[in-house]
């Protein structure tokens, strides 16, 4: 768990370094900064959107909004109406998430980051190889009806239907090599 004076200095050095197309996303992170019963409730994660209440903040390089709030799967990008949601809501866990250049190699970033537990990072990892697994059994079992089929070919003489069926297993197999 990451300590409320390590993401109040954080979010200081998100206010000294980044730089956003917006002042409000400045005066959004100010606040929350400035107020301890906030900064507690306070997450930071990736893939904010798929949490019941959070902010996206954007740096000047991306293609996004400077800020975003995503509230049980609505947007929001005014800024009076996300710092009135902020403050009427003290009570419940806010997840912020930074969209900075090269966010991956940003130390400051990586130090706060947290697993975001509507979307956790080891349940993504497990849904693609069960997505690597299925594929893999879905090209086996291509593969081996094919045979199959060609088999059946030769044992009826359908020398035609043998050459498509080997051509069609050809492609496959170098398809799989690549």
């Amino acid at each position: 768990m990451i300590s409320t004076e390590e993401k109040k200095l954080f979010l200081t050095w998100v206010l000294q370094n980044i730089r956003f197309n917006d002042r409000e996303a400045y005066w959004l992170i100010n606040y929350i900064v400035t107020h301890e019963t906030v900064l507690k409730k306070v997450k930071i994660i990736e893939q904010v959107e798929k949490t019941p209440r959070g902010i996206k903040f954007s740096d000047i390089k991306q293609k996004e909004p400077a800020f975003q709030m995503f509230k049980h799967h609505l947007t929001f990008d005014h800024g009076e109406q996300i710092f009135h949601e902020i403050r009427a809501n003290v009570l419940f866990d806010l997840y912020l998430e930074f969209n900075l250049e090269d966010a991956w190699k940003n130390e400051e970033l990586m130090r706060v980051l947290e697993d975001n537990p509507y979307a956790p990072w080891n349940e993504q990892v497990y849904v693609k190889a069960n997505h690597n697994v299925l594929d893999e059994l879905e090209a086996t079992f291509n593969e081996q009806s094919i045979r199959e089929a060609i088999d059946l070919a030769l044992e009826q003489g359908n020398h035609q239907r043998f050459n498509e069926l080997s051509q069609v297993l050809n492609r496959q197999l170098k398809a799989k090599t690549k």
